[in-house]
């Protein structure tokens, strides 16, 4: 997926090529297109670019990350890290240094991901011992107050958009979709932890999620706003804000055992 600022354009990344979506991007004469994708698909893109002399600023989330390997095809593209070994903080710096005399290469976004929670894990297994249940919790607590704060800021971001006219969606169809995937493993997770007001709040997610992934990619005024009455009728922003807050309070309960919330 393509999004320059006027906009998103789909891409099918096992195309052979990527020479009619190059081609069609230099008509639109962006200034920065940015790139939701992985590897394999960057490649292809930043290469025909250069090969068509299309040069705006390429920006790439963490699933570009392995393109760096190629550091002439890379040359000028940013890319958003969770993670790099240049990381200049001591923490950091240990973990690289660790990692480095392991494996003897640096570690990339997925190892210092894999090392947050493999610590996770084991700093549950400190607090909670044998406790299969406050383990459970503990592990799920900590990722879907995460997930709660980045679906709230979508979904304001969204029904704060401009109605004015038609309304061009693609770029909250792209996170819609992440969410989704999330919010259903969430879901059946936070339900056998026998927290059934989360598992109901998400139940309320899932449509409202899917309306905006299979809705077309631009709504006239309209379909806007039938979309922004499904958000607000279930007040689904402040029923988020609530539940984030009350898992944070539940994280900080699981991490200090008698520290007050409040």
């Amino acid at each position: 997926m393509f999004f320059t600022p006027e906009g998103g354009e789909a891409y099918l990344a096992d195309l052979p090529t990527a020479e009619p979506y190059i081609a069609y991007l230099k008509t639109r004469k962006p200034r920065i297109v940015f790139v939701a994708g992985r590897v394999a698909s960057g490649l292809k893109i930043l290469q025909e670019a250069k090969r068509q002399g299309f040069n705006p600023i390429f920006v790439g989330g963490d699933g570009w990350q392995g393109i760096l390997a190629d550091t002439t095809t890379s040359e000028g593209a940013y890319i958003g890290m969770s993670f790099t070994p240049e990381d200049p903080s001591p923490a950091a710096r240990a973990f690289v240094a660790a990692f480095t005399r392991k494996f003897n290469t640096p570690p990339d976004a997925h190892a210092a991901l894999a090392y947050d929670a493999t610590k996770l894990v084991a700093q549950a297994l400190k607090e909670k011992g044998p406790d299969r249940r406050a383990i459970r919790d503990r592990v799920v607590l900590a990722a879907l107050g995460d997930h709660l704060d980045r679906t709230e800021r979508a979904l304001v971001e969204l029904v704060n958009s401009d109605a004015n006219g038609t309304v061009d969606i693609s770029a909250e169809q792209s996170w819609a979709r992440d969410l989704l995937e999330a919010n259903r493993l969430y879901r059946q997770s936070v339900r056998n932890a026998g927290s059934l007001a989360i598992a109901s709040l998400l139940d309320d997610l899932e449509p409202v999620l899917l309306d905006i992934v299979h809705s077309p990619s631009t709504l006239s005024a309209n379909e806007f706003h039938a979309v922004r009455a499904r958000i607000e009728d279930r007040s689904l922003v402040f029923k988020l804000r609530v539940t984030g807050a009350d898992v944070r309070a539940r994280q900080r309960t699981l991490i200090h055992p008698g520290e007050k919330t409040s």
